[in-house]
C-alpha cells in the first residue's frame, strides 16, 4: 500500500497547486475511489480515482471534468471547481465543498434537486 500511496501522491502533486500533506480515503464505489486531500497550507481538495471496467468503456473521467466545467460556466449552483487531472493514473482533483450526506431528504432538499434539474433543462 505505501508504494501505491507514493504513486498517488506524486500524481496529485503534479496537478495540485499546493503540496500534499495527507491523503484520506473516503468511499469506494463500484467504479471509483474517493479521497480527501489535505495540504500543508490548510487547503483541502476532493480526489476521485476512476477504476477501469470492461463493462463500461465510457471515459467517465473526461465526462465528469467537462460536466463540471460546463456547470461552473453556466450556473450559479454550488458545484466544485475542477482543479486538474492525470489521465495516466485516472484521477481528477476538485475543489473541496463542505457538506454532508443526505440520508433522509427534506422538502427543501427535494426542491433544490428539482430546481437544479429545471435549470439544466433550460441550459
Amino acid at each position: 500500500m505505501p508504494e501505491f500511496c507514493d504513486k498517488l501522491r506524486a500524481s496529485i502533486e503534479k496537478i495540485s497547486p499546493h503540496a500534499v500533506d495527507e491523503i484520506l480515503p473516503l468511499q469506494t464505489f463500484g467504479n471509483s475511489n474517493t479521497y480527501s486531500i489535505k495540504c500543508a497550507n490548510g487547503h483541502r481538495y476532493f480526489l476521485k480515482r476512476y477504476l477501469f471496467s470492461n463493462s463500461d468503456l465510457r471515459n467517465r473521467q473526461e465526462t465528469e471534468r467537462n460536466a463540471l466545467i460546463f456547470l461552473n460556466k453556466n450556473t450559479n449552483f454550488s458545484t466544485p471547481q475542477f482543479i486538474g487531472g492525470d489521465l495516466q493514473t485516472k484521477i481528477n482533483l476538485f475543489e473541496w465543498i463542505e457538506g454532508h450526506q443526505v440520508i433522509e431528504p427534506s422538502e427543501r432538499d427535494i426542491m433544490g434537486v428539482l430546481d437544479f434539474i429545471g435549470h439544466l433543462s433550460d441550459i
